[in-house]
This record gives C-alpha cells, sequence and structure tokens, in this order.
C-alpha cells in the first residue's frame, strides 16, 4: 500500500470533489440520497423531474427524524 503523506492530502480535502463533498454541510445527504435512489436500486440515470421528486419524498422522510433538516424544497 502507497504511503499516504498529510501534504498530500489536505490537497486532495481541498481540491478533489469527492473530499469536498464529504466536507460539506451537506454532504451526508448528498451521498444518503444518492445511496437510497441510485446504488440500492442499481439505477444509472434518472430524467430530472424523477430525481427532484425523489429528493423530496427523501427530504420528507428525513424532516419526520429530524424536523428543521434542510427547510427549503428539492426544487430549491
Amino acid at each position: 500500500m502507497a504511503a499516504l503523506r498529510y501534504d498530500e492530502l489536505a490537497v486532495m480535502r481541498r481540491t478533489h470533489p469527492a473530499w469536498r463533498l464529504l466536507a460539506a454541510d451537506n454532504g451526508p445527504l448528498v451521498l444518503a440520497f444518492a445511496v437510497q435512489v441510485f446504488l440500492e436500486p442499481n439505477v444509472r440515470s434518472l430524467p430530472g423531474p424523477d430525481a427532484v421528486e425523489a429528493l423530496e419524498d427523501y427530504l420528507t422522510a428525513l424532516r419526520v427524524v429530524e424536523p428543521d433538516a434542510y427547510p427549503k424544497s428539492a426544487e430549491a
């Protein structure tokens, strides 16, 4: 296994899209939504309106557990 140096990891955290997503405030939402809608059912593409509807459904279910989570609509 290649050794990962601190400076390399620090640069990747600032520049790599996946690292930036993980560090973002809404990272858990994006990842959990992607797993539920795309990965688990093995879906590779989804028309825009269907994706918005799926996200709205996901947000509605999430707000049952966390009422103050993500107050904006899926469209926003």
